[in-house]
């Protein structure tokens, strides 16, 4: 049993109409979990929110064993000038 938790902060300032910032876990070339979707809308795109997701790799899900790849992945839409990422806490696992 293994659980993979992705995190960061995001925030835009002042000059940031808006849009959406999503993350995500891909785990050996395949997406797996939640995806994490949060809006940023001005005049509040300076205001930081957490943006997170996660996979729990258990039951039928449970990993072989092998080595395994995980990767977290950020998209950003819309139009944002100044916008940051911050990966304070990219990753977590445990088992």
């Amino acid at each position: 049993v293994v659980m993979f938790v992705g995190k960061t902060r995001v925030q835009g300032d002042n000059a940031d109409p808006g849009g959406t910032v999503s993350l995500w876990l891909d785990l050996d070339g395949q997406r797996v979990g939640n995806t994490a979707i949060q809006q940023l809308a001005t005049p509040s795109s300076v205001s930081q929110r957490t943006v997170s997701a996660s996979y729990l790799a258990a039951g039928s899900a449970a990993l072989g064993p092998s080595t395994h790849r995980i990767r977290l992945y950020a998209r950003v839409d819309g139009q944002f000038k100044h916008l940051s990422m911050v990966k304070d806490l990219p990753l977590l696992w445990f088992d």
